[in-house]
């Protein structure tokens, strides 16, 4: 059985029943951790279970639970799913069909990821529409860093990976365990015929040359502390610690010209910063 899983917050309804609409014919169950603070009541879908936590978890909690309730409930797959995510009619049916070819050809799959592209500009993040390299028989991107929104993941994997790390609470959850799933001996890949429609923060602007996504100014805490936090571990490769480092320089000057509220967003880098070097986790306070 395979379960879709997807995590809400303050979720617009309207995107989201089309979402569930689309992956209620590819699943057998679907598994809503809403982080919301007011119940979401779905009656339109019969096989669903819904976690109303009343209270924002986090992503990467929130994911445990829905996971933890999916696998102990039969699921031999879970399909992690973004709230304002638009998955393509056959996704799961494709991320199935690389998994268990992949298997079968003695691969020990790990994490098998869609490749997105960007709702409003269609254009994919992985900068490659169609050609990844032939694998096995099939054209995938070999890769450590896949997002969570269209991704599979097998129980066998679960079993011996573990949890998602909820002192993350956000941002690089999704990265940190690729990376971990590496770590323990699986192979992640992004099959180039699974396709997800998905949008990152609040959309993106460019100057020039630059291009800069425009997250919420709170986020900018998260992702500041989490690089630390993941740069002190082994597994995490050194070629992204050097790439983020040198990102995360240059976005404490660019996000506050280009991105508004400079005052508040450069509060959120330096407390970031500083949680990150006293190893604070879980959510901002």
């Amino acid at each position: 059985m395979i379960f879709a899983i997807v995590v809400l917050y303050n979720p617009n309804l309207d995107d989201l029943k089309k979402t569930l609409d689309i992956l209620s014919n590819q699943v057998d169950f679907i598994v809503l951790g809403n982080n919301s603070n007011y119940i979401i009541d779905i009656n339109h879908i019969e096989n669903i279970k819904i976690f109303n936590f009343m209270d924002n978890l986090g992503i990467a909690k929130a994911q445990n639970i829905c996971m933890d309730w999916a696998f102990n409930n039969n699921a031999q797959y879970i399909v992690q799913m973004d709230q304002d995510s638009i998955p393509h009619e056959d996704l799961v049916e494709k991320l199935l069909l690389c998994y268990s070819g992949l298997e079968r050809a003695g691969v020990n799959v790990g994490i098998v990821g869609a490749v997105d592209y960007d709702k409003d500009t269609k254009n994919s993040s992985d900068n490659i529409k169609t050609k990844g390299e032939i694998y096995n028989g099939f054209n995938v991107i070999l890769t450590d860093y896949i997002i969570s929104s269209g991704c599979l993941i097998s129980k066998k994997m679960y079993d011996l990976v573990g949890e998602m790390d909820d002192g993350l609470f956000i941002d690089l959850v999704d990265f940190e365990y690729c990376w971990r799933a590496s770590h323990n001996g699986f192979i992640n890949v992004k099959f180039i015929e699974a396709k997800l429609a998905h949008k990152v923060g609040e959309g993106r602007i460019v100057r020039g040359p630059l291009k800069l996504y425009t997250p919420a100014p709170i986020r900018q805490y998260y992702q500041y502390r989490n690089f630390i936090l993941l740069s002190f571990r082994k597994y995490v490769p050194f070629k992204w610690k050097f790439i983020e480092l040198v990102k995360c320089c240059s976005n404490v000057f660019l996000s506050p010209i280009f991105l508004g509220q400079p005052k508040l967003r450069l509060s959120y880098i330096f407390k970031g910063i500083y949680s990150g070097l006293t190893k604070r986790t879980g959510r901002y306070e």
